[in-house]
C-alpha cells in the first residue's frame, strides 16, 4: 500500500504528463484544416475539461484523510480512463490527417 504522500506525487506527475500532451496536441491542432480541425478542437476541449476535473480531484486527494484516499483514487481512475480514451481518439484523428 502506498502512502498518502506517494499517491499525491503520482497523481501530480500524471497531471503534469497530461498537461504536456495537451500542449503538444493544441499546437499540432493548428496544422489541421477545416472540419477535422473543428472536430479535434471539440475533443481537445472535452479533454481539457477532464483535466480540470482531475485537478480538482488532486486537491481533494491532498485534503483527504488516509481512509478516504482509496475512494477518491477509485473515482479519479475513472476520469483518467476517460482522458485516455479522449486522447487516443484525438490522436487517431490527427494521424488520419497525416500529422
Amino acid at each position: 500500500m502506498t502512502s498518502h504522500h506517494d499517491s499525491i506525487q503520482r497523481f501530480a506527475q500524471r497531471l503534469e504528463d497530461l498537461d504536456y500532451k495537451l500542449d503538444r496536441l493544441e499546437s499540432r491542432l493548428q496544422d489541421l484544416g477545416g472540419e477535422v480541425r473543428e472536430r479535434a478542437a471539440e475533443k481537445l476541449a472535452r479533454l481539457k475539461a477532464v483535466g480540470l476535473a482531475l485537478r480538482q480531484r488532486e486537491q481533494a486527494i491532498k485534503d483527504a484523510s488516509e481512509a478516504a484516499l482509496h475512494e477518491l483514487e477509485a473515482g479519479a481512475e475513472e476520469a483518467w480512463s476517460t482522458a485516455k480514451v479522449l486522447f487516443e481518439d484525438l490522436s487517431i484523428d490527427m494521424k488520419v490527417e497525416g500529422l
